[in-house]
């Protein structure tokens, strides 16, 4: 994963986390994002934008997460938490170039699918704390 340092910029069109809300809003096993400073974050979109929000309130801690997605495509684009408001948590899968990303960390490991191997030398954590 990037450290808040690296000034490396990342472009895409339109963390690995196990947890059952980011399975459904992929569509996949498990959702893989990576967490940037809120102001390092450009969307860069059409206009007018077919960027769309939606409250997803169905979570394990009970705070609503805010879920961006593209209306016309139907891409999840980000996720923003309360818990980290400076903070966007990003579609890994909305980046062109994904070359050097490494995973540092697995969340929500007791909902992971168990053939899908864990990642070496990641971090596991039950939840997002």
């Amino acid at each position: 994963m990037a450290s808040a340092g690296d000034q490396i910029e990342r472009k895409g069109s339109c963390l690995c986390g196990h947890c059952t809300n980011c399975a459904k809003a992929t569509g996949s096993a498990f959702g893989f994002f990576a967490l940037f400073p809120l102001e390092a974050y450009n969307l860069t979109e059409p206009i007018p934008s077919p960027l769309k929000t939606y409250a997803d309130r169905a979570t394990q801690s009970g705070n609503a997460l805010v879920r961006g997605f593209c209306s016309d495509c139907g891409s999840t684009m980000f996720t923003k938490t309360p818990l980290a408001q400076q903070m966007v948590i990003v579609a890994m899968g909305t980046l062109d170039d994904k070359r050097g990303i490494e995973v540092g960390a697995e969340y929500y490991t007791p909902n992971k699918v168990r053939c899908i191997p864990g990642v070496e030398g990641a971090k596991v954590f039950e939840s997002n704390t």
